[in-house]
């Protein structure tokens, strides 16, 4: 095996040890998630046991409710707990659909993670090949050459995490935007005549649903990795994502006031173009990251090229 080869396979195997390390941060960050889920699923089991109990207290009252009716009052009471119960319903969902691509994330992450668990042997054992290889003609270059590539190596392998940031936020933004077209062409919460429009309604709303679950997912996965992006490197994003957090429940507490109040969607449209444009500006400034890291590289290649030329003179 010649210098160039040794070369090579070294700066393959500290990718992997890069690689290794990333997994190892995502892993904690993922069990982080998971316990946050699991809590708040207990506390959404809690309050769907509430509602529920809420709700036949309020069916089993018959005179209570012939006295509130003729007064106006208890089918407003009626509504609000039917509205509660809903709204913890469909946070449940939610949570339950994302703690299992959480778990399946996990699993498909472990494995990996052993595929790479000797990494640090092998670029050691590299290491001493290559030592052999370039020090008798030029034993300080070596170790020199050996420091650059590793800071271009790490540089790359923070292209490549920013990109992937970038991958899921543009996920999300795209199923928002979805939402939003979705939403706009359900003009009204109100009577609707026909069975076929009824009809029309009932699937359109399914289909929001079933996207707002998709669109939660990508946005923890992408909360996800601002935070290893912020173990890692120390781009501390974090609070960039805190106004786009808890998005189903805020959007839900939307969605409500919507029925109850104004009988058309208008909160929760406009929140949900208000997210996504928070993660597009988001966006914006990992791509800046990624730009000035590009530079980081051409200036250490540049300096290596350099090196070597003066070095081997």
């Amino acid at each position: 095996m010649n210098k160039n080869q040794v070369i090579q396979k070294l700066r393959k195997i500290y990718e992997d040890i890069q690689s290794k390390e990333k997994i190892e941060i995502h892993l904690k960050n993922i069990d982080r998630i998971i316990l946050q889920k699991e809590e708040a699923l207990k506390s959404i089991d809690l309050k769907l046991l509430k509602e529920e109990n809420d709700l036949k207290k309020l069916e089993k009252k018959s005179i209570y409710n012939l006295f509130n009716s003729i007064l106006g009052k208890f089918e407003e009471k009626y509504e609000k707990e039917k509205q509660d119960f809903l709204q913890a319903h469909l946070m449940k969902e939610a949570t339950i659909d994302g703690l299992n691509k959480l778990k399946k994330e996990k699993e498909t992450l472990l494995r990996n993670y052993s595929s790479k668990f000797n990494s640090e042997v092998s670029f050691s054992q590299q290491l001493k090949i290559l030592d052999k290889l370039l020090k008798q003609d030029y034993p300080e270059t070596f170790e020199q050459i050996t420091l650059f590539e590793k800071k271009i190596t790490n540089y790359k392998a923070k292209i490549k995490e920013l990109k992937q940031a970038m991958k899921e936020g543009q996920k999300t933004t795209r199923k928002l935007q979805r939402i939003v077209i979705s939403m706009d062409k359900i003009k009204t919460w109100g009577k609707l005549n026909s069975r076929k429009s009824k009809t029309n309604h009932t699937r359109a709303m399914d289909k929001i649903q079933r996207d707002l679950h998709v669109c939660s997912n990508y946005l923890e996965k992408f909360e996800e990795e601002i935070f290893d992006l912020s173990d890692h490197y120390g781009l501390d994003f974090t609070n960039l994502v805190e106004g786009v957090r808890n998005f189903m429940n805020s959007f839900f507490d939307n969605l409500i006031t919507d029925w109850i109040v104004n009988q058309k969607l208008e909160n929760s449209l406009n929140y949900a173009s208000n997210t996504s444009d928070k993660i597009s500006r988001i966006l914006s400034m990992l791509e800046l990251e990624v730009n000035k890291t590009k530079n980081y590289i051409k200036e250490e290649q540049k300096l290596k090229r350099s090196f070597i030329i003066n070095s081997i003179k």
